[in-house]
């Protein structure tokens, strides 16, 4: 989602986090191979991308690779997967804000691509939900690097209801404006930050629930409309669905063994060079009550399903 080449259409609207009927995800799926026709051959010729696979995610939505010939970058594609494009369009947001935050982003899934934790259809994490416990992170410096843009509002843009099937997919779209709320600025290097990264989730408490929504650690108590699991992220616009509700006992473990190794590895410069300490985490009682889900709590395991991201 941070590379130059990023594609997200939406083909019809619909609530991503609704299960398909067999017949709606079919008709999605012929949708979808029409959209690959066309980016595959343009007028009996080569296109600029090539079909990979099709594949599906937790019944959620069909989805293909795409590879763009010249670059080798991957996209998937999904259809009408409408959140897809919102969350996707949060990111780009956060990298307007901040260049590290692309830097970062894209060294964080280079070394979870060479470690093997990246890859949700095996059990690991997948990019989003790294890009996310990144911008979590990078929310939780001191001073902060990134804001937390669902929870700002100005005067020119007021926090305004901007609803895709139930849920509010409302940020702070004025990049000016969040720049202005991160004083002091953070000064760290993007270098010191990836160390940081790695020493902050190396001892982070994974019982809580990841959120960049409120950039605050949950209890899953606060988030009744998830099922917690090994780890639980919680999506920024869709409150039901869990980032790493696929993520399996060996694919957690072994991405706690490598945030352990790269701090280790890293140990020495630590000692000598303090990275950006990241603030304490927000005791979960500072979150707004109106601002929780009040439907049922459920402490159902979540199913291996991995978890769909955006396109």
């Amino acid at each position: 989602p941070l590379g130059p080449h990023n594609v997200c259409r939406a083909l019809d609207p619909f609530e991503s986090s609704q299960r398909l009927e067999q017949n709606e995800w079919s008709a999605r799926a012929f949708s979808l191979s029409v959209v690959l026709e066309r980016c595959s051959r343009v007028g009996g010729c080569a296109g600029p991308f090539k079909a990979m696979e099709h594949k599906a995610v937790g019944k959620r939505c069909p989805v293909a690779r795409l590879q763009h010939r010249k670059t080798l970058l991957l996209v998937d594609c999904t259809a009408g997967n409408i959140l897809a494009v919102k969350n996707t369009e949060l990111l780009v947001a956060y990298t307007q804000i901040d260049t590290r935050f692309l830097k970062l982003g894209f060294a964080v899934k280079q070394w979870a691509s060479s470690a093997g934790i990246n890859d949700a259809s095996k059990g690991s994490l997948s990019s989003y939900a790294l890009l996310n416990m990144l911008i979590f992170y990078l929310q939780n410096t001191s001073p902060p690097v990134l804001p937390r843009l669902q929870q700002l509002s100005t005067p020119a843009h007021p926090k305004v209801e901007n609803l895709v099937g139930p849920w509010d997919t409302y940020y702070l779209s004025d990049v000016e404006a969040a720049k202005q709320t991160l004083v002091p600025a953070n000064t760290a290097t993007a270098a010191e930050l990836l160390i940081g990264f790695f020493d902050f989730y190396a001892s982070f408490d994974f019982y809580q629930v990841l959120s960049i929504r409120t950039g605050t650690a949950l209890t899953a108590a606060q988030c009744p409309l998830l099922r917690p699991t090994l780890v639980t992220i919680q999506d920024p616009f869709d409150l039901s669905h869990n980032l790493t509700a696929g993520v399996q006992k060996l694919g957690f473990a072994a991405f706690q063994h490598c945030l352990h190794v790269a701090r280790t590895h890293f140990g020495d410069f630590l000692q000598s060079n303090p990275a950006p300490a990241a603030a304490a985490v927000a005791a979960p009682a500072a979150v707004a009550a109106a601002d929780v889900p009040t439907a049922a709590a459920t402490n159902t395991a979540a199913d291996n399903a991995p978890a769909h991201a955006p396109a």
